[in-house]
Order: C-alpha cells, then sequence, then structure tokens
C-alpha cells in the first residue's frame, strides 16, 4: 500500500496492489475501498468508479479484457439500474438492469441486423415490445421468454403483414394477414397455417368463407 494513513488505518487517496499483480487507485475510508478510484486486474479488467466498502455501489464503468464494457449503475458489484452495455460485437443494450441481467426497459440494438426497444425479464425479451431489422420488417406486440406470444402486428417491407395472436412464436388464434398481392385471410390460425374457420378475399374481390386445414 502506498498512500495516505489515518490512525494506523488507511484513509484518504492511495493505491493498494495485491500479490497477483490487481491493483485499486482511489479513496480509502477507515481501511475500506470507500469513494472513487479505479481497479485494475490483473486478468485485464478494468473499474473506474465509485465503491462502498470494496464493492461497486453506484456510478461506474466496468471494461472487460476483450473490450466490452459496462457504464451505468452498480449495487454490490451487480449492474443494478440504469445503463448501457456495449459486447466486443458492437451490439449494445441501453437500459435497466437487475443483479446483472437486462430486466425492465431497454433497448438493444444488434449491428446491421435489428433494433428491439421493450420490456425485459431475466436478459430476454418479456412483455410489450417492438422489434425492426435491417430488411423493413418489424413485429409490435408481445413477447414471452424471447418469443412472440400474445397479441401482435408483424410487416414486411413488401406490403405483408399479420395482425393477431401468436404462441410460442408462431401465428396461433385469430387473426388477419394482409399479403403483398393484396390478398386478405381473417380468421383462426394453428401453428403459422389457417386451421379453422376464416374468410380469404382475393384482390379482385373473390372470396372464400368456410374451413381451413393447414392452409388449405
Amino acid at each position: 500500500y502506498n498512500g495516505d494513513v489515518v490512525d494506523n488505518a488507511r484513509h484518504g487517496q492511495g493505491t493498494y496492489t495485491w500479490e497477483n499483480g490487481s491493483s485499486y487507485t482511489g479513496t480509502f475510508v477507515a481501511d475500506e475501498r470507500t469513494g472513487e478510484g479505479t481497479y485494475n486486474w490483473s486478468n485485464g479488467n478494468s473499474y473506474t468508479g465509485t465503491s462502498v466498502e470494496g464493492y461497486r455501489t453506484g456510478e461506474g464503468t466496468f471494461t472487460w479484457e476483450n473490450g466490452a464494457s459496462y457504464t451505468g449503475t452498480f449495487v454490490n458489484n451487480a449492474r443494478t439500474g440504469e445503463g448501457t452495455i456495449t459486447w466486443s460485437n458492437g451490439n449494445s443494450y441501453t437500459g435497466t438492469f437487475v443483479d446483472d441481467a437486462r430486466t425492465g426497459q431497454g433497448t438493444q440494438i444488434w449491428v446491421d441486423e435489428a433494433i428491439y426497444i421493450g420490456k425485459w425479464v431475466d436478459g430476454v425479451q418479456h412483455g410489450q415490445g417492438t422489434k425492426i431489422w435491417a430488411n423493413g420488417s418489424s413485429y409490435a406486440g408481445a413477447y414471452v421468454d424471447g418469443k412472440k406470444h400474445g397479441e401482435g402486428t408483424s410487416t414486411r417491407s413488401d406490403g405483408y403483414s399479420y395482425t393477431g395472436t401468436y404462441a410460442d412464436g408462431k401465428k396461433h388464434g385469430e387473426g388477419t394477414t394482409i399479403y403483398s398481392s393484396g390478398d386478405t385471410h381473417t380468421g383462426t390460425y394453428a401453428n403459422n397455417y389457417f386451421n379453422g374457420q376464416g374468410t380469404y378475399t382475393w384482390e379482385n374481390g373473390s372470396l372464400y368463407t368456410g374451413t381451413f386445414v393447414d392452409d388449405e
């Protein structure tokens, strides 16, 4: 240890270096790492921010040796509160964390792929949200365990859309599909197919109303 000492305790500014090469430079209070400081671990990870009695608590930035980083709120070493995590591949999440997991409202960006704005629970999309893909497709509605589940609307850039019920990521229940050709189908779906009563209307005005089995 190299730094301030008061009443035989580390107190004030100083640097503590462990035998393995890890170190902390910052504020000490009564021998505890409390206040602003920087940790540099021997594995290449680092943290700059607030600590309370040796735990990351408050605002700070944690950087992993692979270049990923988190900037935001910590409680007892865990990402808890508002923050932004950016992975080494460029993907990022900005929003609420609880015990290191994305939980609450947040926005995730997959570089060159998609963006999701909505609810999360334990790191997966869960609740109401909107996902927009780079090809122009989108989904707005309910998610359960990362899959479309409940009421929602899917659209594509070619004019296709489906509005209705999903189960486990598939069209399942009552809904309406509008095709890019102008044809429409309104009725019951099961496992992504027309199954049950429905009406298919062609773009020219012709229609069929009756029972469907696996789209037939």
